[in-house]
């Protein structure tokens, strides 16, 4: 079935709602529409799971969240500076588009609804089966999850390996923080919050 595998260079953004199972005990019924906004706005900022021949976009929908891959050539730095620079432009586009989207809706509750994100980079498996999206399986996309899982409210958390990576616009600014990352324990992570 698999018609395809390769190794590949990417960084890896796990985004989720927070606070969308406390929504869900009062708005179940709301749901499909929260979730059209929201993966709208994500397939718009930051390419659709359609796009087969450049492998950067969306790669996988996980309930209320879902995993960006963007492909890069590992083999000079500056080109994982640049992917990761594209990704956090896409990511506070998402961000605000999904936002205004929200706010334009009749959802109730939505005011407690906001993004978090964990941000990863490393090796990849990338695999093609045919009739589906590229899938990607890797150990640093687990550690993307386990970023998001600490994140707060409209905060962005990193692997502190990145940090000279990432230039800190007057969007928003980096701090190092220690968070307890499920199943490894403490880590230093680089954060940065985007109020939209």
């Amino acid at each position: 079935m698999i018609s395809s595998s390769e190794l590949r260079d990417a960084v890896f953004l796990f985004s989720d709602i927070r606070g969308f199972s406390e929504w869900m005990l009062k708005n179940q019924h709301e749901a499909a529409d929260l979730l059209d906004l929201y993966y709208s706005a994500a397939f718009e900022n930051l390419g659709s799971r359609r796009e087969q021949e450049y492998p950067r976009r969306v790669a996988k929908l996980l309930g209320d969240g879902f995993l960006v891959v963007y492909e890069y050539d590992g083999r000079k730095n500056s080109n994982l500076k640049e992917a990761i620079k594209k990704l956090i432009e896409n990511t506070i586009l998402f961000r605000i588009d999904f936002y205004q989207k929200l706010e334009g809706s009749t959802i109730h509750g939505k005011r407690s609804l906001k993004c978090g994100f964990g941000l990863s980079y490393g090796k990849a498996v990338r695999i093609g089966i045919p009739g589906y999206p590229l899938d990607y399986v890797s150990d640093k996309i687990n550690f993307a999850s386990r970023l998001v899982n600490v994140a707060n409210k409209d905060e962005v958390v990193f692997e502190e390996d990145l940090w000279e990576y990432i230039e800190a616009e007057d969007v928003f600014s980096l701090e190092k923080d220690e968070r307890e990352l499920k199943k490894i324990g403490k880590r230093t992570v680089g954060v940065f919050f985007v109020d939209v």
